[in-house]
């Protein structure tokens, strides 16, 4: 089981430990690491930018002595030469004298870049040097007796012809200085450079001292630039590829610059002169290793990790254009992380010292806490165990545990004030439940008898709905006896007094005797239907027949009227050949209603529009809906009476005035049939422009073949 710290105290010191120690002590070792990464990379780039520039420097000092000119293309020079390709150069010629003073000049002006300068013919013989050191300037080697002969001028790039045979007379033999084999072999090897070509040789180099280069050109005519008169053999100063101060450029004290042949290995330049003349492979191998597996190009940064015997160290290898010398440059970066350790080490005593104090100021924090919080433990043990007696709990620390000792005090306070409320509340509430259960057995008995009075009230309604619907049935039975008794007089006076002179006043009482019987007929017809709907006492025969046929037997029965008021009756069945399923004498009367209305409402010459659609607002999941329309332009209905023309009773006039000749019951009839059908009937007008009504039914669930002998309408 894992330990479990008990204290605040103790915990407080854990989370001190485990959000600030350890972070810090991590951060630390990371920001040492990271430093002593800095420093390296500091270092070794800095020895990168010394290799490169040192190369840079030399590739230039270099390209300077090759790109002079000065030495091959002047006056003094070609006219030497070109006098030597006939004649042995003397010591007290012309040429000779006037070649001395310009070369005297010359090493007085770049007295810093050459050593000495030998000119050879175009056979590549030696004929004359110049020495820096003694300023001489002798003729060629020559022996004691030699005689000079004229000889044709050599072509350039011929090979050296025989020596010619020994003359009497000439320069003495203690003027003649021994040219080297060495510069002998150099001077014959450039017979095949190119006009503007150049050679370059490592001199020997002496241990101890740095190296000096020679350099070869051809020197060819000014005046024909076809013909060759020499060669120049150059001699650049080891003083000037490898300046004094190229020393004092090493990157700190443990850091040390090196110019190196790859090719032989030897050291051309150290900071270190014992080691110049030496071969590197035998003085540092690993450094040797890196110049010839570290370099990547001329103009690489590069810089690697080279073992040495005073550490670890960097190294940056650069070659030089032109030659097979490379540039290291190395430095031990150990020696500028001690300033990194001394700075990291202050940092830790200093950390040290602020943790130690930050631990002090919160043992003491936490002591206080820690007291308090238990005083606040003990208080709440207390609380818990049901004592609620008048003893707060004593915390004085200005803070949140005083803040909470406060609220449990007041906590306190409130459960003894809750208490003593629910206490009083509790025998409230006991008195108030016997109360209520007295009241409840009252307002039950006052319900129970509420409710056998409501059901015998409902019996007497279905009772009078019953007497009503048999007092309809027998007054319309009964009325139909008179009346038609009435209708038979009337129709037999007026057939005798047609052939009577008899006043036309009396013929209009019989007119109206007999449309009154008419009326009084219908209102009696409709009545007995609505009954009959109402109490369910209907009989209803649900058949399947087109839309076509009841729309042509309604308009049918309606001819007269139509014919009286000259009104055109158009027909707009879209869905003619559609079959409804329903009962249809009663769709019949429905439709026979809405069109009576639309002759009513409309004048005399106007247009009647009838026609069916496909019902656009069906209800998913029921049966397709059939509409059929009845469309007018009489004066139109005002639209607070739109949804009153519907009920029982009620007719208006297109100027708000009651009809005559209407019942008042054939669209209440009418909607009672479409709702039983599932259907519906509604209306819409505009006021001076007609009225639409819209009669929506539902239509036959399978398409059936022709109309049967049945479904057809009963011809009069």
């Amino acid at each position: 089981m894992p330990y479990r710290l008990r204290s605040i105290r103790a915990k407080l010191l854990a989370v001190f430990v485990a959000g600030v120690v350890l972070p810090i002590v991590f951060l630390g070792g990371a920001f040492y690491y990271s430093t002593t990464r800095a420093v390296a990379d500091m270092v070794g780039n800095r020895t990168g930018r010394l290799a490169q520039s040192v190369r840079a420097e030399l590739a230039s000092r270099l390209e300077r002595r090759v790109q002079d000119r000065l030495l091959v293309v002047n006056q003094p020079t070609q006219a030497f030469l070109d006098h030597a390709s006939e004649h042995r150069p003397a010591a007290g010629s012309a040429q000779l004298r006037a070649l001395q003073q310009f070369l005297t000049t010359l090493f007085a002006e770049y007295g810093d870049s050459y050593d000495e300068l030998i000119l050879a013919d175009a056979e590549g013989r030696p004929l004359i040097r110049y020495d820096r050191t003694g300023g001489a300037f002798v003729a060629g080697e020559l022996p004691a007796v030699y005689t000079v002969l004229p000889r044709a001028r050599a072509p350039s790039g011929a090979r050296p012809e025989p020596p010619e045979p020994p003359f009497q007379g000439g320069i003495p033999s203690a003027l003649t200085p021994a040219f080297s084999e060495s510069d002998r072999r150099t001077l014959a090897a450039a017979l095949d450079l190119p006009s503007t070509g150049c050679r370059m040789r490592l001199d020997p180099v002496e241990a101890g001292r740095a190296p000096t280069v020679s350099l070869v050109r051809p020197i060819q005519s000014t005046e024909r630039a076809e013909v060759r008169l020499g060669y120049l053999l150059a001699r650049v100063r080891s003083g000037y590829l490898w300046p004094e101060d190229l020393a004092g450029r090493r990157f700190g004290e443990q850091g040390h610059l090196v110019v190196v042949d790859a090719k032989t290995g030897d050291i051309l330049y150290h900071t270190q002169s014992r080691w110049i003349g030496r071969s590197l492979g035998q003085i540092d191998p690993e450094l040797f290793a890196a110049t010839r597996s570290g370099v990547r190009g001329a103009d690489s940064r590069l810089w690697t990790w080279v073992r040495g015997a005073h550490g670890p160290r960097v190294a940056s290898v650069s070659g030089v254009a032109g030659t097979t010398w490379r540039v290291v440059a190395t430095a031990a970066p150990g020696e500028f992380a001690s300033e990194v350790r001394q700075a990291a080490l202050f940092s830790l005593v200093v950390a040290t010292l602020v943790l130690l104090a930050a631990a002090g100021l919160i043992l003491f924090a936490s002591g206080r806490v820690s007291r308090s919080l238990g005083t606040l433990t003990a208080g709440a043990r207390r609380l818990a165990a049901g004592d609620l007696s008048d003893r707060p709990i004593q915390v004085e620390t200005h803070d949140e545990v005083q803040t909470l000792a406060e609220a449990f005090n007041v906590m306190t306070s409130s459960l003894r004030r809750s208490i003593e409320f629910r206490d009083q509340a509790a025998a409230e509430l006991d008195a108030l439940n016997r109360s209520l259960e007295t009241r409840v057995h009252e307002r039950t008995r006052e319900l129970e008898a509420l409710n056998a009075a409501l059901n015998r009230a409902n019996e007497e309604l279905q009772e009078l709905d019953r007497l009503k619907s048999n007092f309809l049935a027998t007054v319309s039975h009964e009325f139909k006896t008179p009346l038609t008794s009435i209708k038979a007089f009337a129709e037999i006076l007026h057939d005798e007094l047609e052939e009577q002179n008899v006043s036309e006043e009396l013929r209009r009482f019989l007119r109206i005797i007999d449309s009154e019987s008419d009326r009084l007929a219908r209102l009696i017809k409709n009545v007995l239907d609505l009954s009959r709907i109402e109490s369910g006492r209907m009989v209803w025969r649900m058949t399947d027949f087109p839309v076509r046929q009841v729309i042509d037997a309604a308009v049918d029965g309606l001819l007269p009227a139509l014919n009286q008021k000259r009104i055109q009756l158009d027909r707009d069945l879209a869905c003619g050949d559609a079959r409804l399923h329903a009962d249809q004498d009663r769709i019949q009367e429905v439709l026979a209603n809405v069109l009576d209305n639309a002759i009513k409402a409309s004048d005399a010459g106007q247009r009647i529009v009838v026609g069916c659609r496909e019902a656009a607002d069906g209800v998913a999941g029921e049966r397709r809906m059939l509409r059929i329309f009845v469309r007018d332009h009489g004066h139109g209905i005002p639209a607070d009476q739109i949804e009153k023309i519907f009920d029982r009773f009620h007719q208006v006039s297109a100027h708000g005035r009651r009809r005559k000749g209407g019942t008042g019951l054939g669209l209440a009839i009418s909607r009672e049939i479409a709702e039983h059908h599932g259907g519906k009937i509604w209306a819409e007008s505009e006021p001076g422009r007609g009225s639409t009504f819209h009669i929506a039914v539902p239509a036959a669930t399978e398409p059936r073949g022709p109309a049967t002998q049945q479904d057809q309408p009963a011809l009069s």
